[in-house]
């Protein structure tokens, strides 16, 4: 579950929370040197929530930033006919032993294996689309072919590298894979996404040398390099450190240095999402499905195992996630989604759907230049979380999180603190998990 305002801290009447005047400004201790904090994460995604953690571990003062009013980032749960901690998107955990066992071992999520195990159609090609198990050799060459088809020769080099030259080398890995017997294996925790970010809420919770500022949205960075110190202007006032963690998702209008003006991040973009309560009594079939190549479904989740008070036994109807290619607006919408579903025999012919909701995710075309500025000439400043595939960075980190972690704990006498629309309240014991 997400953790929102009301779960995080409480405030009595009459009561000044220590960070915050009387007017209900915010105004953070200067830990020295004229900044704020050692460190400024912005997002709370899970992989900026490790990272929070890691640095504070090391002795950092860290501020976490993010502009909705939970922990999360796009990893989000909601409500659905009557049911609560529904996953919101249809995610998957790409098959990276080493995140596996990081989750397992640092974070204490129990893993079980998806079942069914995910699978992928691909349309464009000459035969009818088959379900190919994913993460096979097979797998790889239709999801290549079909974008192939689909969308046309790629026009740059850099296209070619992600449309072609990587998905192909991938493969070869795939096969080689194969032939020393390792299969590839798809975990997800127990209880999905809010035990995710349940479990990472505690950890920060338990951290004094974290604080976390929901409802603050950053805007952009200023590096100042002669005095070694990123200041990152906010909704509701600038923040100085001397690093910022941000994400490829992390949209900034410019970041400003001595020497250029680098900006905008990126290019917003709408990750259209659908949520369909459907009633369909019989089994779930499906546990992940890629969708390539098709006009309006990109891939297509049951999510209903994941969901809480979830009971198999009691179990009339099945909620189901999608991501779609466009907005879905209205009823034959979301008809000719649940057609297609039924058509690739993932649930019953006779199901009807009894709720819904459309909504969209903020999603970014990031800009590469900046990227590779940013690597090149401001790492001192600025740690980048690529996001694209997060089993992929959890594994990529797992070494570097795995030993700031293992650091003495922080000092025991601080309090955490939380501020919520620029007020700074202190952190109470969360709920257990269910």
């Amino acid at each position: 579950m997400s953790m929102t305002r009301s779960e995080w801290a409480t405030e009595r009447p009459g009561d000044a929370p220590e960070g915050r005047d009387d007017a209900g400004a915010s105004r953070v201790a200067d830990v020295g040197d004229g900044v704020d904090a050692d460190v400024v994460v912005i997002s709370s995604s899970p992989l900026c929530l490790v990272e929070a953690v890691a640095r504070a571990r090391q002795g950092a003062r860290v501020i976490v930033l993010d502009a909705r009013d939970r922990l999360g980032g796009a990893w989000d749960v909601t409500t659905l006919a009557g049911y609560e901690d529904v996953e919101s998107c249809a995610h998957l955990l790409t098959s990276h032993p080493k995140c596996f066992d990081f989750l397992s071992r640092e974070i204490g999520l129990d893993l079980a294996p998806l079942d069914p195990a995910p699978v992928s159609y691909s349309w464009g090609l000459p035969w009818k689309p088959r379900a190919s198990r994913y993460e096979t050799f097979g797998w790889k060459i239709e999801e290549t072919l079909s974008r192939l088809l689909v969308r046309g020769l790629p026009r740059s080099i850099g296209q070619w590298n992600r449309a072609m030259i990587r998905p192909l080398g991938r493969a070869v890995m795939i096969a080689v894979d194969h032939l020393r017997g390792r299969r590839p294996q798809h975990l997800y925790p127990k209880g999905g996404t809010a035990e995710m970010i349940r479990r990472l809420g505690a950890l920060i919770g338990a951290e004094p040398r974290i604080e976390v500022r929901l409802e603050t949205r950053a805007d952009a960075c200023r590096v100042d390099e002669a005095r070694g110190i990123v200041t990152v202007e906010t909704d509701r006032g600038p923040i100085r450190a001397r690093h910022a963690v941000i994400t490829n998702q992390t949209w900034l209008r410019e970041i400003e240095t001595p020497r250029e003006r680098l900006g905008p991040t990126g290019t917003r973009e709408a990750c259209h999402q659908l949520l369909l309560h459907v009633e369909d009594p019989t089994p779930i079939r499906c546990s992940y499905v890629e969708f390539n190549g098709h006009p309006l479904i990109r891939r297509f989740s049951d999510v209903t195992a994941f969901t809480r008070d979830h009971d198999p036994a009691v179990r009339t109807g099945k909620i189901l996630a999608v991501t779609t290619t466009r907005a879905i607006e209205d009823e034959a919408d979301d008809r000719v989604v649940l057609d297609e579903i039924i058509a690739m025999k993932l649930v019953d012919p006779g199901a009807r759907i009894t709720h819904r909701r459309a909504f969209a995710h903020g999603m970014l075309a990031v800009d590469r230049g900046l990227v590779v500025a940013l690597q090149r000439r401001y790492a001192g400043f600025f740690t980048q979380l690529w996001t694209a595939d997060f089993a992929e960075c959890v594994a990529a980190q797992a070494d570097r999180w795995t030993a700031m972690l293992k650091a003495p704990a922080a000092l025991a006498g601080e309090r955490p603190r939380l501020a919520v629309a620029g007020r700074i309240e202190p952190a109470v014991e969360r709920r257990a998990a269910a």
